[in-house]
């Protein structure tokens, strides 16, 4: 019934528990898909000793790891072309799932076959697992699960690796259902030291994504707005880390 699929470049700190949460899921019809994206920590090697241990439980577990680095975006469309599932779930590599996630997400699309996309509440936990906050916003992209058939006509655009969801948000949101489950059932991890090369390569290609389809805010303007909002970021959290304000500044995001 459902196909979940995990994307992991360098995870080897964080793969074992985010399987183990798959594992102790208390909904049982599910298939596990891991796509190395070229990893060069232990990864493939965990992933080589949780698979061996998956065949023995029985457990269906497939990887890829074809030792290129494609992004995220190309992972997931190659994760959603191999699905047999009805639905496809998100993870990722450094969160874990609540038992019930699977169970939750499932009977809720079952009962709304209106909706394409369900997403979820998650708990915010930081790189020592120690809670933050909750954070209720929808579509949050590692809590999703949707209509597989629905992934396969709407594919990620693979230019835009690393806000692919926001994208893809922004490309459907006039055509696709999204539904959203207020309590939480993940927990997402955040860390709480602002890495600033990423930030910043995270928020160009936004600007870049938002200038290029434009056409998806309505107005000119509106992206306009967007692309200020990218850039008053990329300015404030570099202070915000040099002032070792980065944990305060997350918590209150997720108070």
């Amino acid at each position: 019934m459902v196909t979940i699929g995990l994307p992991v470049y360098n995870g080897e700190q964080w793969i074992r528990k985010a399987i183990e949460s798959i594992q102790a899921q208390t909904y049982a019809d599910w298939e596990l898909i891991v796509a190395d994206d070229g990893s060069e920590d232990g990864t493939k090697d965990i992933l080589s000793e949780l698979g061996v241990r998956s065949e023995e439980l029985g457990v269906r577990f497939r990887v890829i790891a074809d030792g290129r680095h494609l992004g995220i975006a190309a992972r997931l469309n190659q994760m959603v072309e191999m699905a047999h599932g009805e639905y496809f779930a998100r993870m990722d590599a450094d969160d874990i799932m609540m038992p019930d996630r699977l169970e939750r997400q499932v009977a809720f699309l079952n009962a709304h076959q209106e909706v394409d996309v369900v997403s979820c509440s998650a708990i915010i936990i930081d790189e020592h697992s120690e809670e933050l906050g909750v954070r209720n916003e929808a579509l949050m992209h590692p809590t999703v699960m949707g209509k597989t058939e629905w992934f396969r006509q709407n594919p990620y655009n693979e230019d835009y690796s690393g806000v692919e969801d926001y994208e893809l948000w922004l490309r459907v949101k006039n055509t696709a259902n999204f539904g959203h489950i207020a309590d939480p059932l993940m927990y997402y991890r955040e860390h709480t030291r602002y890495d600033i090369k990423k930030v910043w390569r995270d928020r160009a290609l936004g600007i870049r994504m938002i200038w290029r389809e434009r056409h998806l805010y309505g107005s000119t303007w509106r992206a306009l707005l967007q692309i200020a909002n990218n850039i008053l970021v990329m300015g404030v959290v570099p202070v915000v880390h040099a002032l070792h304000l980065d944990r305060w500044v997350i918590l209150r995001r997720n108070a």
